[in-house]
């Protein structure tokens, strides 16, 4: 998947979760499987990107914060 269809992926979910959050309601309901989806597609971007921010955050300060 690109950066930018990962993006989009990403913002639909966010839209979803603050329909529901802040409104109380979905547009539609909301399957088991997209919210597997959802929590698969947050999980591999925080691999992807935890420890490349450790990385960056190690290197002035000396330590991790994973």
């Amino acid at each position: 998947m690109s950066e930018a269809q990962a993006s989009r992926k990403l913002d639909k979910y966010v839209e979803l979760r603050g329909s529901i959050a802040h409104r109380g309601v979905a547009g539609a309901s909301v399957r088991k499987q997209a919210v597997d989806d959802y929590y698969g597609h947050v999980g591999l971007l925080v691999a992807k990107t935890g420890g490349r921010v450790n990385s960056v955050i190690k290197k002035p300060t000396g330590s991790g914060i994973l």
